[in-house]
């Protein structure tokens, strides 16, 4: 795993534990119900909404970087330029 993939894999468990610990000290103090914080408001919908959102628009993007990545690519391991037609080192054509 990549030192960037870890530290941002450290944060969200930072966040989800600071959120976890804010909404028990809520709870422990009286300030708030057990309904009230297992019960998602409008602004926990759209925020959630928007997530899966932009996880599909990060899903598309990577699906569009991978085929742009395999067409550059020759299977035998030969990287292919624009303008060729047919691998250099084996003689196949390119992929579609």
């Amino acid at each position: 795993m990549h030192l960037r993939s870890i530290l941002i894999l450290l944060l969200a468990i930072a966040t989800a534990l600071s959120v976890l610990g804010y909404n028990l000290w809520l709870y422990s103090c009286g300030a708030c119900t057990l309904k009230s914080l297992l019960t998602p408001s409008l602004p926990g919908y759209l925020l959630f909404g928007l997530n899966v959102i932009l996880a599909l628009v990060w899903l598309w993007l990577k699906r569009q970087n991978m085929s742009r990545a395999g067409r550059s690519f020759c299977p035998c391991g030969n990287q292919l330029l624009p303008d060729w037609l047919y691998c250099p080192g084996c003689g196949r054509k390119r992929p579609a």
